[in-house]
């Protein structure tokens, strides 16, 4: 997936996968232990979904 951002709210950095969407999709929020680069492509292991969003764990 694509790393797009950190979400200071959540405390956890956000993307999307290649099949979603800017501004009609929901959004994959995940946490890391290093720190990605903003646009790197990084795997994520989904452990949850809510409303629309993902919410997972970098590999």
């Amino acid at each position: 997936m694509l790393t797009e951002g950190f979400d200071r709210y959540a405390e956890c950095w956000f993307g999307r996968s290649a099949m979603d969407a800017p501004d009609i999709d929901g959004k994959v929020f995940f946490s890391a232990e290093t720190k990605p680069y903003y646009g790197e492509m990084v795997t994520v292991h989904v452990d949850e979904a809510i409303d629309g969003d993902l919410f997972g764990t970098r590999v």
